[in-house]
């Protein structure tokens, strides 16, 4: 048996569950039903145009940052760190 919408597409497929089987699976109940009920989460819609963004600004302040950093250990004459 299938679930047929409004337009008389196929949507998903279904099947019938006797409320015997219900009964009779009461402990399992929660194991029983996700065979038929999909528990899937949503994804996030990502804008990825918007994460490069900030990924490019996080970059250029970790590289202001090393470069101040290595002023520093010159200052002192210890060996500098490689910039990313």
């Amino acid at each position: 048996m299938s679930a047929i919408t409004h337009t008389g597409l196929l949507e998903f497929p279904a099947t019938f569950i006797p409320a015997q089987a219900l009964l009779r699976h009461e402990g399992t109940l929660p194991r029983f039903l996700t065979r038929y009920v999909s528990n899937a989460q949503e994804y996030v819609q990502v804008d990825l145009k918007e994460v490069h963004k900030r990924l490019v600004v996080i970059d250029k302040r970790i590289k202001k940052a090393a470069e101040e950093h290595n002023g520093y250990l010159r200052e002192l004459g210890l060996r500098v760190l490689g910039v990313l």
